[in-house]
């Protein structure tokens, strides 16, 4: 085994951590926060969280990607604390000034409603998404171990805190995931404020510099922001058209269940993804192609395999596994039981996808990945929109599967190029 699969078998692991650790918080918290406000609150919650995720992830995705992209070209560029903290404030002022404005937009005599907490999170949300970025930017798995499980931590204590001193209501829940997430980037500004020099003008000649590479970063990320934004929009219509047609109590049951389905399957799969694509993208900034489509090719495989293992013992022991779930979930019921198997497919497809377009943003086809996208997003409306009325949320489970689908066999099209050369040599 060459030293870079070795690296990546080992960052897989470690990352495993990150994933192993928080994923288990996750689904505790799934399961006290459920039971301590009810369904129908935790309806409310996923609808209102799903979209701070997405859009979050739209605002500041750019930078985000565009830090894993040329982290590896730039890192000894001494400006680049001050280049990051101006992309990073810009995108921050930028999505809330949105926020606002969007709030006093009135549709069919309804305004949506932005409270400071929902402000506050998505602030929050922001921040951590960018501190991991950074840290996976600079192979740092040991780091982002100790960060995200502190995070997953504060996400199952805050809440709890304030659910139990205030009252059950969803709001609190929220709020105390904001305070969760923005606790460790303030950490990290506090021990590394001096490095960003706020308060000093930067010289005219690195201005320019500065506004060099911001250019190149939003060039190459705001395509992937979009890309981002639209693929994360996609649970959110899952929610929100299941409260549309139905109401948040039903809302609450699929959205637990998938949040406790999905949470299990990222632990096992995620990792990969995180290890990969620092080192894919490393590899490839150093001219060293070969090396990125090796190791592209090697998480594939170890991926794929991973989902079929974990299927044969879904489908064998599919009794058993609902049987737990509705232990964990007092509304689930087995009527529900329909939904585990395209839910897991939709979630390994979902994870699938982000390395099979690898290609595509190596190359820079970021447009093309957004294109893709939009076709998916139409396949879920229109799934959601015809069938769901019709079908009950069994409708949701496969178009969400379908939107996917439709994504990743389309990414495989337009990357076969490199899928032949990658899988040439086996």
């Amino acid at each position: 085994m060459s030293q870079d699969h070795a690296l990546l078998i080992k960052d897989s692991l470690k990352y495993s951590v990150t994933k192993i650790i928080p994923g288990v918080m996750g689904l505790i918290a799934v399961i006290i926060f459920i039971r301590m406000i009810g369904v129908e609150e935790y309806g409310k919650y996923s609808v209102q969280l799903s979209f701070f995720m997405a859009y979050s992830s739209l605002t500041v995705g750019w930078l985000n990607q565009s830090t894993l992209r040329y982290y590896s070209k730039y890192q000894n560029d001494q400006q680049l604390p001050q280049i990051f903290f101006i992309g990073l404030v810009f995108s921050l002022l930028l999505g809330s000034l949105i926020l606002v404005i969007g709030s006093l937009v009135i549709v069919n005599n309804q305004k949506f409603s932005l409270t400071s907490i929902g402000l506050a999170l998505f602030l929050a949300l922001c921040s951590f998404q960018f501190l991991s970025a950074v840290l996976r930017s600079q192979l740092r798995p040991n780091v982002i171990i100790v960060v995200t499980v502190l995070q997953s931590l504060l996400g199952v204590v805050l809440p709890f805190l304030l659910l139990w001193v205030l009252s059950p209501n969803h709001k609190y829940l929220l709020l105390g995931l904001a305070g969760s997430y923005i606790a460790l980037p303030l950490v990290f500004l506090a021990f590394n404020i001096d490095r960003f020099k706020i308060f000093w003008p930067i010289a005219s000649g690195g201005r320019h510099h500065s506004k060099l590479i911001l250019s190149e970063f939003f060039h190459y990320g705001f395509p992937l922001s979009l890309w981002f934004g639209i693929s994360l929009s996609l649970p959110f219509f899952d929610r929100f058209f299941i409260e549309y047609f139905y109401s948040f109590e039903i809302t609450g049951i699929y959205a637990s269940f998938t949040d406790l389905v999905i949470k299990i399957f990222s632990i096992l799969l995620f990792p990969l993804t995180l290890a990969a694509h620092p080192r894919i993208m490393s590899a490839w900034n150093n001219n060293d192609q070969s090396a990125a489509i090796t190791l592209w090719r090697k998480a594939l495989q170890y991926q794929l395999g991973i989902f079929i293992v974990l299927m044969a013992i879904v489908t064998i022991f599919t009794d058993q596994i609902f049987s737990l779930l509705m232990l964990a979930l007092p509304d689930l019921n087995i009527s529900y039981s329909y939904l585990l198997i395209p839910i897991l497919i939709g979630g390994f497809l979902w994870q699938f996808a982000l390395l099979c377009h690898k290609p595509l943003e190596m190359e820079q086809r970021t447009k093309l990945m957004v294109v893709l996208m939009l076709v998916a997003l139409c396949v879920n409306l229109v799934g959601n929109i015809i069938y769901l009325p019709h079908y009950g949320v069994i409708a949701t489970a496969y178009t969400y599967m379908a939107s996917i689908g439709v994504y990743t066999i389309a990414v495989i099209y337009f990357s076969r190029n490199k899928f032949k050369i990658a899988f040439s040599h086996l």
